[in-house]
């Protein structure tokens, strides 16, 4: 039950082939839901045709980041092999890399929203998806040392 602001998240993952156009993701910065299931917040994505952005759960709820160079990530994606994301979130500021290539780099505009919170990892229902992880660091930034 704590809280993470500026850190260094990495984590790799793999997933099976899907049937019933589910995604899984890794969700950053995020609050729980009062008696629900979804969280709110952040989601690094993972599934076809949305490898390496980043997704608004339960708030805007759309993808929210470009993908940088989608040339060179679908050179290095892995559909169903293990795959890594490196995530590091300062201030307003979310970049990505999956398998070593930049893939997002979002800058938070509404002072409203939280820039901490949870790290959890999530699976949608309603289809047919194992996803799994492994080998998960996560290093808390200090403010000068963000970046």
């Amino acid at each position: 039950d704590k809280s993470y602001k500026d850190f260094e998240l990495n984590v790799k993952f793999k997933i099976t082939p899907v049937k019933g156009g589910i995604n899984s993701g890794v969700q950053i910065r995020s609050q729980r839901i009062a008696n629900h299931h979804e969280m709110i917040g952040y989601q690094a994505d993972v599934a076809k045709n949305y490898w390496g952005k980043i997704y608004d759960e339960s708030r805007r709820r759309k993808v929210i980041s470009k993908v940088l160079d989608p040339e060179a990530l679908a050179k290095v994606i892995k559909p169903e092999g293990w795959n890594h994301y490196r995530i590091v979130c300062e201030g307003p500021r979310i970049r990505m890399w999956l398998n070593d290539v930049a893939c997002a780099d979002y800058i938070e505009k509404d002072s409203r929203i939280p820039l901490e919170g949870y790290i959890g990892l999530q699976v949608h229902g309603g289809g047919t998806l194992t996803v799994r992880f492994k080998e998960i660091t996560l290093k808390e930034l200090s403010p000068s040392k963000a970046g």
